[in-house]
C-alpha cells in the first residue's frame, strides 16, 4: 500500500472486509485457507469443530481429504472395484476403500510395493506431487527431483516457504490446496475449482494513496475481492481528543473509492 503523508500527520490503517461469500476470514494465512476449505466441505474439524491446522497431516488423512476435494468422498468410502486390489498390508479397514480409490485414480503411490506408509506424516514434496496429479500433470509428478520446481512454477507454494522434505501441517496443506484450486489444469482454459464447480473467494487486496492537506485527508484507491470496506483511524498521540473513528468506504462496481476525512487534529 502506498501512502503520501505530511510530516506532522500519520495514520495507522486497518481495513476490515466482508468478502463475497459473506464470511470474515482470519488474518492468519493458514486459518484463512482452512476456513475457506471448511466452507467448501473439503476440510473438516474434529468433534469440537477444531481444524487442528498446526497438526501434521498423515498420509491416510490426506487421501480422505482428496476424495472430498474431487467430490468423490462417497465413492471413495465404498470403493470395491476388483480391478484395483489392495496392494498394501499396513492400512486399517476404514481407510482401505479410500486408498484403493486413490490408487485407481492415479493420485497416490505407496512408500513401496506393499507399504502405503500408514500413520506417517506427509512431506511437502509428496503433497506437491499429489496436487500435480490432480492438475493433470501426471508425467511431471513422476519426475521426482523436479517436482518442487514445477510446484513453484504453478504457484502451488504461493505464500509459503517450505523445504520439500519438511513434514506438512494441515494449515500448510490448506494453503497449497487453495493455491491449486486457483490454477488451470494442464489442459488449460479452466481452473481446477471451475472443473470441480467450486466457488472460491477472490484474493483481498487494497491499493490506496492518502493525500493530506491542512486538516483533511483524501483516501483514493481500489479494493479487490471485497463488497464492503471500512477505514479505522486510531490516534496514537495523546493530543488527539477525537478518539477512534471508523468510516464506511463506498465502493463502486469496480471496487474504486474516494473518501475524505475532515477536521483531523495534529498528531499521529
Amino acid at each position: 500500500m502506498r501512502r503520501i503523508l505530511s510530516l506532522t500527520l500519520a495514520f495507522i490503517l486497518t481495513f476490515s472486509i466482508f468478502i463475497p461469500i459473506e464470511k470474515v476470514y482470519a488474518n492468519n494465512l493458514y486459518e484463512e485457507a482452512g476456513n475457506i476449505l471448511r466452507e467448501l466441505g473439503i476440510l473438516k474439524g474434529d468433534e469440537r469443530g477444531n481444524l487442528n491446522l498446526n497438526n501434521y497431516l498423515k498420509r491416510e488423512e490426506m487421501v480422505v481429504m482428496l476424495s472430498r476435494l474431487l467430490g468423490e468422498e462417497d465413492k471413495a468410502a465404498n470403493f470395491n472395484d476388483p480391478r484395483t486390489p489392495n496392494l498394501f498390508t499396513d492400512i486399517s479397514k476404514f481407510y482401505t476403500p479410500y486408498i484403493r480409490w486413490s490408487v485407481d485414480r492415479g493420485l497416490i503411490k505407496g512408500m513401496s510395493a506393499n507399504e502405503f506408509g500408514f500413520g506417517q506424516h506427509v512431506t511437502v514434496q509428496q503433497y506437491q506431487a499429489v496436487l500435480l496429479r490432480a492438475l493433470q500433470y501426471t508425467e511431471e509428478s513422476n519426475d521426482w527431483p523436479n517436482v518442487p520446481q514445477k510446484a513453484e512454477e504453478l504457484n502451488l507454494m504461493k505464500g509459503l516457504s517450505l523445504s520439500p522434505t519438511a513434514n506438512l501441517t494441515r494449515g500448510q496443506m490448506a494453503v497449497m490446496t487453495l493455491n491449486a484450486l486457483k490454477q488451470e489444469t494442464k489442459r488449460g482454459l479452466l481452473s481446477l475449482a471451475e472443473i470441480l464447480d467450486l466457488e472460491i473467494p477472490k484474493d483481498f487486496k487494497v491499493e490506496a494513496t492518502v493525500n493530506v492537506e491542512n486538516n483533511s485527508a483524501i483516501f483514493t484507491g481500489q479494493a479487490q475481492g471485497a463488497q464492503s470496506l471500512f477505514l479505522h483511524l486510531k490516534p496514537a498521540s495523546t493530543s488527539i481528543t477525537t478518539g477512534d473513528q471508523i468510516f464506511n468506504i463506498i465502493l463502486d462496481e469496480d471496487g474504486k473509492f474516494t473518501h475524505k476525512v475532515d477536521n483531523l487534529q495534529v498528531g499521529n
